[in-house]
C-alpha cells in the first residue's frame, strides 16, 4: 500500500489555534472560512471599519491554502484551451485574468502587509503524485 504526504504537513508549523475562544458579542460582517480569500476578506473589510469576525472550522490556512504549501497560482485548474471551449472565449479570457489578478493580489497583500513568509513569484510546475495524475 502506498502512503501518500505532503512535506508541507510533516515539515510546516502547527499553526496557532483560537479553539474555545469566545466570540465576540457584535460583528458588522462574519466571515466564514480563513484561507488565502477568507483572511484576505477579512483584512480588508476591518481595514474599512467593519467590526469582523472570521470564522474557521480547524485553524487559519489550515485546508487549501496549506495543503499547497501555501501557493498562490495564477492558473485554472483546466487548461485555458479546456476553459474556452467550455465556457467560451470571453468568459475564458475573464477567467484566466482573474486568476491571474488572484495571485497579484496575494502579492501586494504580502507587500503591503510586510508579511514575512519567503514569498517568491517565480512561476509553476505541474507534477504527478500517482498514476492517476498522468
Amino acid at each position: 500500500m502506498t502512503r501518500h504526504t505532503c512535506l508541507w504537513w510533516e515539515t510546516a508549523p502547527e499553526p496557532k489555534s483560537y479553539a474555545g475562544k469566545p466570540l465576540p458579542p457584535k460583528a458588522d460582517v462574519v466571515v466564514v472560512g480563513g484561507g488565502f480569500t477568507g483572511t484576505s476578506a477579512a483584512l480588508q473589510l476591518a481595514k474599512g471599519g467593519a467590526r469582523v469576525t472570521l470564522l474557521e472550522a480547524k485553524s487559519i490556512g489550515r485546508e487549501a491554502s496549506s495543503r499547497n504549501g501555501g501557493q498562490a497560482l495564477s492558473c485554472l485548474h483546466n487548461t485555458l484551451t479546456e476553459t474556452v471551449r467550455r465556457y467560451g472565449r470571453e468568459l475564458g479570457r475573464e477567467m484566466f485574468r482573474a486568476a491571474m489578478e488572484a495571485a497579484d493580489t496575494v502579492e501586494r497583500i504580502i507587500e503591503t502587509e510586510q508579511i514575512d513568509c519567503d514569498f517568491v513569484r517565480s512561476g509553476s510546475i505541474e507534477a504527478a503524485a500517482k498514476s492517476a495524475h498522468f
